[in-house]
């Protein structure tokens, strides 16, 4: 579904920037280019779209482990006369169901039955601008707008300070004549923009139908509201579902201790920092989820051990026997715990006695096999990891966009990484790809150079061609140090 981001005055993004979203994205550039600004854009967009928090510091998806700080320190140089844009490109050429609102069929020629316009729409963009109210010191939303099959189509504005909600809308757009005919849209001398009732904020309530403040003098065409309603409120409640989604696992994911205690609660920000990872095994994974989760750690990682879920005993503070394993007062000592079991040496290990590769390896595979993931974005995930192990990441995120159309942003320093989905590309070419391998095409993957300029952040995409070959020179510094090694 997401194409491309736009992204304009946020954080380290002054100009326009545009990031080409393929299903598998990789973002490399040095330290502090710029490179999680883009995974905070998605953050902050679920914040605005899905709770409305246009100040986010903590959010829902990263938890208190990522603080973005409010609209303050989001805005390009903390300058609150400059406003925030985000924009989001879409691919709907494959989503049957729009929602959409029509009560009754008013479709004039047929070619929309009921009004539903969804198989007319290929793609669309979704745009919120956000200002700073000087006067109640709070961000406010500007502007929500929405392009169709590459046109602006319609959007609900809101200037600063102002309780009103207006809509404009392009009343010829192609859509337009597949409910109207040709001559009654011709017949209005002027399109005018028209008021929203009962909204308080240009972004739109979702599942809800927009309803025109009507005034006597004013012509409306009939069923308009709920044709704007399925491109402005059915098409940004489908981003938004799609949104839901999405699960970000962070730079440094924490190490469990010896005693681990599961959450039993769902809060997806523990993914943040790898919490949400152990939860899931030690609460809710099936017994075919954890094979899955072993089929990949020892035949295709190599990781050389499997997962395995136990009890193990603990004394009880109050007890100062050392071989007591009972209860003490009802209260039962036996505590489920992950073990390690190495099928070669028949022994088992816990996480905090082999080193932290694989605590920050195992959130990374969880989260990419768990089919309530559509979205993963991940900051480095090779952290800690062998090189034979970073290349087979790139057959794990390779299977899960031809098994379940799951996206990947990969936030990595790894060249192991891209060589892997190179020549992954190469071999699906020249035909020579293992059977076990599922094929992988240079428009699968975009590799995205992140750095700074006079100018803020700027973008550099490699393209890359059917026999894995970066068609495009790679920027200064992009693993110039081979080169440099070598000779």
């Amino acid at each position: 579904m997401l194409r491309a981001i736009e992204i304009t005055n946020f954080k380290g993004v002054s100009n326009t920037i545009r990031i080409p979203i393929r299903p598998i994205t990789l973002l490399f550039g040095a330290n502090s280019a710029g490179k999680s600004t883009i995974l905070h854009a998605l953050q902050y967009a679920f914040e605005v779209l899905i709770h409305q928090n246009l100040n986010a510091d903590i959010t829902e998806r990263g938890g208190h482990a990522l603080n973005l700080g409010g609209f303050q320190n989001l805005v390009y140089n903390r300058d609150l006369s400059s406003k925030v844009t985000i924009a989001f490109e879409l691919d709907l050429s494959n989503t049957e169901d729009i929602p959409y609102f029509f009560p009754e069929r008013i479709s004039s020629n047929g070619d929309a039955p009921d009004g539903d316009l969804s198989s007319h729409i290929e793609s669309a963009k979704i745009t919120f601008i956000i200002g700073w109210h000087n006067l109640d010191q709070r961000p406010q939303v500007t502007e929500y707008s929405v392009e169709v099959n590459g046109q602006y189509a319609a959007s609900l504005h809101q200037d600063i300070g102002r309780k009103e909600v207006i809509l404009k809308y392009d009343a010829k757009h192609p859509l337009a004549l597949l409910l109207w005919d040709k001559e009654l849209i011709e017949s209005y001398d002027v399109w005018e923009d028209i008021q929203i009732a009962n909204l308080q904020t240009a972004i739109p309530q979702w599942g809800k139908v927009l309803e025109y403040a009507k005034k006597p003098e004013v012509q409306y065409l009939d069923g308009g509201e709920y044709a704007i309603s399925q491109i402005l409120v059915g098409i940004g409640e489908l981003f938004v579902d799609y949104l839901k989604h999405l699960r970000h696992i962070g730079p440094i994911r924490e190490i469990i201790p010896r005693h681990y205690e599961a959450v039993t609660s769902s809060f997806e920000g523990r993914w943040f920092e790898g919490r949400a990872a152990w939860d899931y095994l030690l609460t809710q994974a099936t017994h075919g989820e954890i094979e899955r989760i072993n089929d990949w750690m020892l035949n295709k990682l190599g990781v050389g051990c499997q997962l395995a879920l136990s009890n193990y005993q603990e004394k009880h503070p109050l007890q100062d026997n050392s071989s007591y394993s009972g209860t003490l007062n009802g209260f039962n000592d036996r505590f489920k715990s992950i073990i390690l079991h190495d099928p070669v040496k028949n022994q088992n290990f816990r996480f905090y006695d082999v080193g932290v590769g694989l605590s920050q390896l195992l959130p990374v595979l969880i989260a990419s096999l768990l089919r309530s993931t559509k979205i993963l974005a991940v900051e480095q995930p090779e952290l800690h990891v062998h090189p034979s192990i970073q290349v087979g990441l790139g057959d794990l995120f390779a299977s899960q966009i031809k098994e379940r159309d799951c996206l990947f942003l990969i936030e990595t320093h790894s060249e192991h990484l891209i060589l892997r989905l190179l020549r992954r590309i190469r071999e699906t070419t020249t035909q020579t790809l293992p059977k076990e391998v599922p094929p992988l095409t240079q428009d699968d993957v975009a590799v995205v150079y992140v750095e700074n300029s006079d100018n803020g952040l700027k973008i550099s995409s490699l393209r890359i061609d059917s026999e894995g070959n970066f068609i495009d020179l790679w920027p200064k510094g992009f693993f110039d140090e081979r080169i440099k090694e070598i000779f």
